[in-house]
């Protein structure tokens, strides 16, 4: 089974924005470059076990978030439509579109 690092990478770009991290930031505190970062967000490069957990480590996300769309045969929770949709927005669009959803 290929995996599909686009939606890792969409996943790792997330998490680093939630915590407010640009990628030099993230690459600062990985040891690694800005450009591998980058790879690694658009799916352009493969992104190695080791970096995968050291990534999950330091942005304090669940490292089952970061894989979601590659899970299978386990519940996941952050496999919804308004998750997607989220996945791309800023923080401050997320609060408006969770406190809207959380209304209706």
């Amino acid at each position: 089974m290929a995996l599909d690092y686009s939606s890792i990478g969409l996943r790792i770009k997330h998490a680093r924005s939630q915590k407010g991290w640009t990628q030099e930031q993230l690459a600062d505190a990985l040891n690694t470059s800005r450009e591998h970062i980058s790879r690694t967000e658009t799916g352009d490069r493969g992104i190695s076990l080791e970096l995968l957990v050291a990534i999950s480590n330091v942005l304090n996300a669940p490292i089952s978030d970061l894989l979601a769309d590659n899970l299978t045969g386990s519940e996941v929770t952050t496999d919804t439509d308004l998750h997607y949709i989220l996945l791309d927005c800023t923080a401050q669009e997320e609060k408006i579109i969770t406190k809207t959803a959380l209304l209706d």
